[in-house]
């Protein structure tokens, strides 16, 4: 089944809120803090609808900053996470621009099996994610 960019975007929003949601002196703690603080789906959302490069890897790297304090326990899930959503995010880049003149070929398609196996791939890490903020941030990412 081909992948837009819309239910594209949906797929990332879905695996961005279940991995990095997050609950301040241990790193735990340090982590659970700096995602409440710096995560910010929205601002990524808009940033792949408008298919703005800047802002989608500021976004990422805000993310690999968070990974950075992520604790050893889930450093390796959030890092499959952030690679998955970075990739499928190339992949919208990559593309052609849904609001410009489709006349004008701005690039190749999305290679949606490809986009589709990356987050399947992720799909455990984000999970893994999710029940580590549930167990040590206090925070239920399933709602």
């Amino acid at each position: 089944m081909p992948y837009g960019p819309k239910r594209l975007r949906g797929a990332a929003a879905v695996l961005l809120c279940v991995a990095v949601l997050g609950g301040c002196t241990s790193a735990p703690d340090r982590f659970c803090g700096r995602l409440r603080q710096d995560y910010r789906l929205l601002d990524l959302s808009e940033a792949i609808e408008h298919h703005d490069r800047a802002a989608m890897q500021r976004a990422v790297s805000r993310l690999r900053d968070l990974q950075d304090v992520a604790p050893e326990s889930v450093f390796n899930d959030m890092r499959s996470v952030i690679d998955a959503l970075e990739a499928a995010i190339d992949a919208v880049v990559r593309s052609p621009d849904p609001n410009a003149d489709p006349s004008v070929s701005t690039g190749p398609p999305i290679d949606t099996i490809r986009v589709s196996k990356l987050l399947a791939e992720a799909r455990r890490p984000a999970q893994d994610l999710a029940t580590y903020a549930d167990r040590e941030c206090g925070l239920d990412l399933s709602t």
